[in-house]
């Protein structure tokens, strides 16, 4: 349970949701050859995901597996606006991306995540995850810290990623943020 002068969920909830943002990512399918008035049609799929922005220039972070391989990325906010943005930097071993948005912004309409500090983190603390899971944007999960130091399989190479911290909050596949409530 949270202490009394920790703001309520609901509060945290409000100060979080415009930096996180679903992540659309387009995706040719070279397998799906599709012929139209004997024009050869390579496939596309879409995959959705969520991400979260952590500066005013606009630099977003992201699950690396949503965005690979993508001929084309945006990252819609909650306010309904999208925007175009780039891989610029990836780690496939560890399945995260920085992204950079590439349409002119307003850096007054940019509200970056305040990060936690999760090397303070303790098992039993509350957690909150909020993402967009399906692409239902603006979802929030509550848990607690079931334990920390775990290692996750990476999804590429074979590799553990080290000191995952393992919550019960129901987190979807697409679901990415995960904020300590302290």
């Amino acid at each position: 349970m949270l202490p009394s002068s920790s703001p309520s969920l609901t509060d945290l909830f409000k100060h979080v949701d415009n930096p996180v943002v679903q992540i659309t990512s387009i995706k040719s399918n070279p397998d799906e050859l599709v012929i139209i008035n004997g024009n050869p049609i390579t496939g596309q799929s879409t995959a959705l995901g969520s991400g979260f922005v952590y500066n005013k220039q606009g630099h977003i972070i992201t699950n690396n597996h949503v965005i690979a391989g993508a001929s084309r990325v945006e990252a819609t906010f909650i306010d309904g606006n999208s925007y175009s943005v780039k891989d610029i930097g990836k780690d496939p071993y560890s399945d995260l991306s920085k992204l950079q948005i590439t349409d002119n912004f307003s850096k007054e309409k940019i509200f970056p995540v305040v990060l936690g500090n999760s090397p303070r983190l303790q098992v039993g603390e509350q957690v909150i995850s909020i993402g967009n899971p399906f692409g239902l944007s603006g979802t929030m999960t509550t848990g607690i810290v079931s334990q920390l130091g775990r290692s996750i399989p990476s999804p590429v190479g074979g590799y553990l990623i080290p000191n995952g911290i393992q919550t019960d909050a129901a987190i979807n596949p697409i679901l990415l943020l995960s904020i300590i409530a302290t």
